[in-house]
């Protein structure tokens, strides 16, 4: 997205501002910085190397340059190489168990520990309607 002007916040920020102060956040930050180091994560495609090249076909292909995509194992890879630092902070939290299964009750404990502000904001029925609205945005940018 464009960012022009105005002041922009990571999710990191956004996550540790709104638990600021309160058990959850201090949990929250101790994992952050347990788990920062833990991958270089790739961010972009892009950056993907050792990809197996396939040049671009057909009449799309306006570059003299053949465009290459990266294979699915690779993809597979830069995805789980970006949600390294994710597991590894549910690790810390104790949100999920050494079989990557939800602990629930640490979660709900957690979550519960948060100012209500922040806690109304995260039930099921909102985080459905979030996703719903997310996915529909998503779609319809891509026709």
């Amino acid at each position: 997205p464009k960012m022009d002007g105005g002041l922009y916040f990571d999710d990191e920020e956004v996550a540790l501002a709104c638990t600021a102060g309160t058990p959850m956040g201090a949990k929250l930050a101790t994992a952050m910085e347990a788990c920062k180091g833990s991958t270089e994560s790739t961010t972009t495609m892009s950056t993907v190397v050792n990809r197996k090249e396939k040049t671009c076909r057909g009449r799309r292909c306006k570059s003299k340059f053949s465009k290459k995509c990266p294979s699915v194992d690779n993809i597979k890879k830069t995805m789980g190489k970006d949600m390294e630092v994710d597991v590894c902070i549910l690790n810390q939290l104790g949100w999920v168990d050494t079989e990557g299964k939800a602990v629930e009750a640490v979660m709900k404990a957690d979550l519960m520990s948060l100012p209500t502000e922040v806690s109304a904001n995260l039930s099921e029925e909102k985080v459905d309607t979030c996703a719903e609205k997310i996915v529909s945005k998503m779609s319809h940018s891509k026709k």
